[in-house]
């Protein structure tokens, strides 16, 4: 029954992502000669300097994971951790799978080096919530060079509430003894069977209180390879000579960053490309060009995928490691 289940959630999933871009196409039908001309005019060294700038993103994930390895007394080879990493990104974003890039990871290691995963997943999940905690700073960062005033009242309340919300449950899971959560907990059946998580992750944040210097230099990584990811959009907009800024590039990753990860689609496929076109329309651009600026998001994205594929492939020819697939 539970395969079953899993089964159905993943055909749901492909439906969803399939329904969505078919929406986005069916939106820019009466466009696609439009697009078709600007694609023809994009500046090639920006757009190759896009792709290269999502790889440096990618592979930065090696250091903001490394550092946490390290704090754990697990010293792995990068070159290692690199291909983890974008076999990873390959599941995440290719694959219809209940097995994530991140479960991938903590297999890999457990299997070929050993690892045991109860340390890697801390490592793993550590990693993801430093993430999102610097995403978070990059928003509210962007909010300081005016990106509010782009657009609605509505929205903006809208970015304030989930900021201070996200905010409340970062403090939650920090620290839900402060908030008198375990009385909660007690009362309600549904409460009881998160408790436990809620207590692991509490653990894995307290078992790097005594790491302080190992956490700063994943959170500077974890900066600087967002960053990265931003300068790809960019360089997207500049290789179709759109007049969108840096600092608004700042604020819309992070919003669809929060809004692909919304387990409804698979990798995000969909979602993504919708609220990128949204947002860009609110910055001034045609409809036409926030479409097209999706879509070579999207190819960017299935290319790294397929560059995580092609490392899957090489690596059980040649190094004969225990696969998933």
């Amino acid at each position: 029954m539970a395969k079953i289940n899993k089964t159905a959630a993943t055909i749901i999933r492909l439906a969803v992502s399939m329904g969505l871009i078919s929406f986005l196409v069916y939106r820019n039908l009466d466009n696609l000669v439009a697009m078709v001309q600007q694609a023809r005019q994009l500046d090639l060294f920006y757009l190759v300097l896009a792709v290269f700038f999502y790889i440096l993103g990618i592979a930065g994930i090696v250091f903001r994971w490394g550092i946490l390895l390290q704090a754990q007394d697990i010293h792995i080879f990068r070159p290692f951790l690199l291909q983890s990493v974008f076999i990873g990104f390959f599941y995440n974003n290719i694959l219809p799978t209940t097995v994530g890039g991140d479960a991938y990871r903590v297999y890999d290691l457990a299997k070929n080096k050993d690892i045991a995963a109860t340390k890697t997943t801390s490592t793993v999940v550590l990693e993801r919530f430093v993430g999102i905690l610097t995403g978070l700073i990059y928003l509210l960062g962007s909010f300081v060079f005016g990106m509010y005033a782009m657009l609605s009242r509505g929205m903006v309340i809208s970015m304030v509430v989930f900021i201070a919300v996200m905010g409340l449950v970062v403090a939650i899971l920090v620290n839900p003894y402060f908030f008198k959560l375990d009385r909660l907990f007690d009362r309600f059946r549904l409460l009881k069977k998160i408790r436990p998580k809620l207590s692991t992750f509490r653990e894995i944040i307290l078992s790097y209180r005594d790491k302080k210097a190992h956490f700063f230099l994943c959170c500077l990584y974890s900066f600087i390879m967002q960053f990265f990811f931003i300068l790809a959009h960019w360089s997207v907009s500049l290789s179709m000579g759109l007049e969108v800024s840096l600092p608004a590039f700042v604020f819309m990753v992070q919003v669809v960053s929060i809004v692909s990860n919304i387990p409804i689609t698979v990798g995000g496929i969909g979602v993504r490309e919708n609220a990128l076109a949204f947002l860009l329309a609110a910055f001034g651009t045609t409809q036409s060009q926030a479409a097209l600026f999706s879509f070579i998001i999207l190819f960017i994205i299935l290319f790294n995928a397929l560059l995580g594929g092609l490392v899957y492939l090489a690596k059980n020819l040649f190094y004969k490691s225990k696969g998933v697939i």
